[in-house]
């Protein structure tokens, strides 16, 4: 069941847009294999019912159809429903910085795609997704 609606815009950034939120996923530059997905998200009233996690297994499959082998992406140290997705779908955690206009923490995440299996989701998940 496809649930996003996928459009390919300016370069190579694909703006992937649903009922309850949106991502992008921007093709690093100079390779025609890595990814990065940002700006992922579930609006608040739609939260806690594991559409993150199914939204993030989409865009992961989306992209390795593209012929992506890595995907990367950012989170907030303090944003603790997309840690536990990214762990649930075997993402590392490489490097922590810090983001000094918001002064907050953040990670810099990466994930080889096709290799890693998906941990068993279950929907209605409890803590609130992106």
């Amino acid at each position: 069941m496809t649930t996003y609606n996928w459009s390919r815009g300016i370069g190579s950034t694909i703006t992937a847009v649903h009922d309850h939120g949106l991502a992008y996923m921007t093709e690093i530059p100079g390779t025609a294999f890595c990814y990065h997905i940002s700006h992922s998200n579930v609006v608040p009233t739609h939260r806690g019912k594991g559409l993150g996690s199914l939204y993030h297994r989409e865009r992961l499959d989306h992209i390795e159809t593209l012929g992506a082998t890595l995907a990367t992406c950012v989170v907030n140290k303090n944003n603790v429903a997309e840690i536990k997705i990214l762990q649930r779908n075997g993402w590392k955690f490489l490097h922590e910085f810090p983001d000094k206009e918001r002064e907050e923490t953040l990670i810099l995440c990466c994930r080889d795609i096709g290799e890693v299996p998906y941990k068993a989701d279950q929907q209605g998940e409890s803590e609130n997704d992106i």
